[in-house]
Order: C-alpha cells, then structure tokens, then sequence
C-alpha cells in the first residue's frame, strides 16, 4: 500500500516545521509528501521548495513533491488538486499546523489492511481518529473522542454545520469517485464527507487519540456561511432529511454566527 501524505499550505511559516517533524518521525514513514502552497504571501512557497530542492528530507523512501497554485484558490481546489497530483494508492491530509503521533500512519494503515484482508464487503474502507485538542503551542487540554460514522451522527453534526471528523485524522483511498468543492473555502471537509455517505463507502473508526489538533479560531465570514449552508442543505436533502428541520436548523445557525459577531464589533466600539 503506497500512501501520500498531501500537506495544503496557506500563510504556514509558523508552525510548517513542527508538522513535517512528526511526518519524518512516523514508525511507518508515507511513500510521497505532497506540499501544496495556496498563494501564499508569507515564507511558506520558499520553505516547502527548500525541502524538495535541498533535499532537507533525506529519507530515500520518502519522494517529495511541490505544487503551487498561481493564486489563491481556497482550501477546497487545493485538497482536490492534492489528491489529482499523489502517486499514493491511498491519501493522508496533514493540515500545516497539526502534528501526527508517532504511529499514526502504522495504525491507520494496520487497521485498513486487517478489514482487506477479511475480504468483507466492502473491501475498500477509509480510516479516521480520536484527537488531542491543543493550544497554539501544541499543548492539549482535552481528548475529543469521535462518534462512530453512522447516518444519524453525520446528520446530527451536519444540521449544526460541522462534523465530528478531523481531515488530519484520515485514510483513505485516491480512488474513492468523490471530489472537493473547489468553491468552498470552509467546510469543504463537511461536503466531501456527506458525499461519502451518500455514496456508501465506509468510514471506521479508531479509538486512539493519534493526532494534536491545534484549535485556532477564524473570523466569521457571513457569505462563506452561506455558500456552505447551501452545500449542505443539498446534501441533508439527498439523504432524506425533512426540509422544515433543515431550514430551523438554519435559522438556528445563522442568528447564532450573526449574533456573535454582532457582539463583537459591539465590544470594539465599546472599546
């Protein structure tokens, strides 16, 4: 089984270092590091060519591979160009400021080929984790233990606009028939993951916490909220959802983002 790591990078000088260290320190190293810069304005197109062009990863297993997007195009494009790119048979995201356990690669990779082999139907499975929730600088402060992926969880979660599934948690293969929505800028991780669901492949959960997600929040975008929601709402229907649950749950989300910022820009003018 030959596995790409795709790393998509946006302004990721900060904290690029420490997420390639713990790719180079698995106990099963991948077959392809794949760096993507998203138009970067910092020094992260320099640090990621500097890795393949001064052959700074001398692990002769590992090839290196560097793309560049000759603008910004989001996070959605640039995973789905991650995946056109890999040579891997199966791919592994790594988002620039989140650190992979030592062994996460192996177990992820263990727990594929075991179901394989078993011959079960189906045979082609994607994996995902348990996580460590960490400050800036990569410290935890909570285990966040993931539900099982089953169609009233993935509902549940995706009626509040989020899901359960971290994207540096994953395994899965390149061949999976499903592709990002280039357009979305957030929550493409949502819409990729509803559209597994929608076309029956299987996602299983392991209960071992094997990643360190660094919890760094974003400014609220209200037209980015809506392109999602619209995504989303498609999707919910498509698997059968009651549209009137749909549209409270929608109401519910949007004065609840919209009052948050309105609190926001009210304490600054308070200030």
């Amino acid at each position: 089984m030959k596995v790409s790591c795709v790393i998509p990078c946006y302004n990721a000088e900060k904290y690029l270092g420490q997420t390639v260290s713990s790719v180079l320190s698995q106990t099963r190293p991948p077959d392809e590091i794949v760096f993507i810069d998203d138009g970067s304005t910092d020094n992260t197109k320099y640090m990621i060519n500097a890795y393949k062009d001064f052959e700074i990863i001398s692990d002769e297993r590992i090839k290196v591979s560097v793309y560049e997007n000759e603008e910004n195009k989001g996070i959605g494009y640039t995973r789905q160009k991650g995946i056109d790119v890999a040579d891997g048979d199966y791919i592994a995201f790594l988002s620039s400021d989140d650190v992979w356990h030592e062994r996460f690669l192996e177990r992820s990779i263990y727990a594929i080929e075991a179901i394989n082999n078993q011959g079960l139907n189906p045979p082609i499975i994607g994996t995902y984790t348990d996580y460590y929730r960490c400050d800036k600088n990569l410290i935890p402060f909570e285990i966040f233990r993931c539900p099982e992926y089953t169609v009233n969880s993935v509902i549940d979660w995706a009626l509040r606009k989020n899901m359960f599934v971290n994207f540096s948690s994953i395994l899965f293969p390149k061949m999976l028939p499903i592709i990002f929505e280039s357009q979305l800028r957030r929550g493409e991780d949502l819409i990729f993951l509803l559209d597994t669901l929608l076309s029956g492949f299987t996602w299983i959960r392991m209960a071992e916490s094997l990643l360190y997600y660094r919890v760094i929040g974003g400014k609220f975008d209200l037209n980015k909220f809506l392109i999602l929601w619209n995504f989303n709402k498609d999707r919910l229907i498509k698997i059968g959802v009651d549209h009137n649950l749909i549209d409270i749950k929608f109401k519910e989300s949007y004065n609840k983002f919209t009052m948050s910022k309105s609190k926001k820009l009210l304490k600054r003018l308070i200030k």
